[in-house]
């Protein structure tokens, strides 16, 4: 074997370890591509048809699991051999690896020479098996399309189906397929292109085709299908081999899943909700206050242009900004009179207590920002941390402004509520020491127009 016709892609998102990948190959004489996950792999293996293909399992943005099945569904990549690198102990990972179509896998951390002998035994056993089908390949062919596990049919150039496996009559709901037309489960707009492509009137790389759309049942019932195909040339003869999915179950599971995460969303929200109305129980005197400053906080925060994916955190975060005084002790969080130094010391603390309990929780940690940092000041004299300018979160500095803002809007028993104006005026006034002078303009923007 002549190593360096021979292209290798390595996978992997450590960059220390897919560089002493692609240098092991280099210097063994093979050709190296290499990707950081299993989405820039799949493309690339999509393009350069790599001889082999050397995957980590887990990896960010697309795993090695899912890359292989996507490589295994297209038929322009479904034949290239596959190796796992695994950690050690994996041993379910070997077996999954094993049952989505991998050719072996190789423990990390590996020997050099170890693991050129695997990769090097790996692609001799496809030479090998290349040259068997070649001696063999219409029957090779046949046994692999009656023994697929998804449907499979191979039609001529007409289009007449000529061998179709039972997951394929399944699908369509047939008995027998042989000598039936591809057209007839096909809708009429595909059918130019489908003839084009049959008789090699389009030029595609490697004669192979994926795409999904609708097709139809024997019935007539349409149903949404993943298609692959690739063209063959059989004693002579050209013909496509086709692979087809029913998405169908798959749509159904994704419309099930989001529903359901749409419910889980909607009860994470009731929960915050009311998380702050029991925190509000506490002191009469707040009642509605979360609510107004969460309101608040997202307008100004939609107004600076923050996206909203952030917002949603924003949101959360003003809603639970006091979380943390649930850990002051009552005689100093409701003491009439004023605090001593010692007790102010205790009242502090709430930003630290809303970090322990929130930080935990993962879908609670983005929104950390307000209840950990709404007490920090632009001159750098508030707390815990005492966090200075933009070290600030952009969420708890915008936060600042709306708390002041309906804590002397509202009514107290010890005072009557500040008008619109004075507060204003006092919140101009801290701006650029206590208040970030960005987020004062839009704001007073903001609370100008609130009603």
């Amino acid at each position: 074997m002549n190593e360096s016709t021979k292209k290798i892609l390595a996978v992997d998102d450590d960059p220390n370890l897919l560089f002493g990948l692609s240098s092991i190959l280099k210097r063994a004489g093979y050709q190296v591509h290499t990707a950081n996950n299993g989405e820039t792999g799949l493309a690339i293996a999509t393009t350069e048809h790599p001889d082999l293909i050397v995957c980590d399992v887990r990896m960010p943005v697309m795993g090695g699991f899912e890359m292989l099945q996507r490589l295994r569904w297209n038929a322009c990549t479904a034949d290239i051999p596959f190796i796992f690198l695994t950690a050690t102990g994996e041993q379910e990972s070997v077996l999954k690896g094993f049952a989505n179509g991998a050719d072996d896998y190789i423990v990390k951390p590996f020997e050099p020479p170890n693991f050129l002998a695997r990769v090097s035994a790996v692609l001799r056993r496809v030479v090998t098996a290349q040259q068997n089908i070649r001696q063999t390949s219409d029957e090779h062919l046949r046994r692999l399309i009656l023994t697929a596990p998804y449907g499979m049919i191979l039609t001529d150039q007409a289009g007449t189906i000529r061998l179709a496996n039972g997951a394929m009559q399944e699908i369509l709901g047939a008995t027998a397929l042989a000598g039936t037309s591809l057209y007839a489960f096909l809708p009429k707009a595909w059918h130019a292109a489908a003839r084009q492509y049959l008789t090699g009137e389009v030029e595609l790389p490697n004669g192979a085709i994926a795409f999904e759309g609708e097709m139809f049942r024997l019935n007539g019932t349409a149903f949404p299908a993943q298609i692959s195909a690739v063209l063959l040339r059989l004693q002579g003869n050209t013909e496509a081999r086709f692979m087809i999915r029913d998405l169908s179950t798959q749509l159904q599971t994704e419309a099930d899943l989001e529903q359901a995460r749409n419910d889980l969303l909607n009860a994470y929200e009731a929960t915050l909700s009311g998380w702050a109305r029991t925190l509000e129980l506490r002191d009469h005197e707040t009642q509605g206050h979360s609510e107004r400053v969460a309101q608040l906080t997202v307008a100004v925060a939609r107004t600076l242009g923050v996206a909203e994916d952030a917002i949603v955190h924003i949101r959360r975060g003003a809603l639970l900004h006091d979380i943390g005084k649930l850990g002051i002790p009552d005689n100093i969080l409701f003491k009439p009179g004023a605090l001593t130094v010692e007790e102010w010391a205790i009242m502090r603390k709430h930003p630290q207590h809303a970090y322990s309990l929130l930080a935990d929780i993962d879908y609670l940690r983005p929104a950390l920002d307000i209840p950990y940092c709404h007490h920090e000041k632009w001159d750098g004299s508030g707390y815990p941390r005492g966090l200075k300018g933009e070290e600030i979160p952009l969420a708890a500095r915008i936060f600042a402004v709306v708390d002041v803002w309906d804590a002397l809007t509202s009514e107290r028993p010890y005072r009557k509520e500040w008008t619109r104006e004075a507060t204003l005026e006092y919140i101009r006034n801290w701006s650029g020491t206590h208040f970030d002078p960005m987020v004062v303009d839009v704001a007073l923007q903001v609370l100008k127009a609130h009603h």
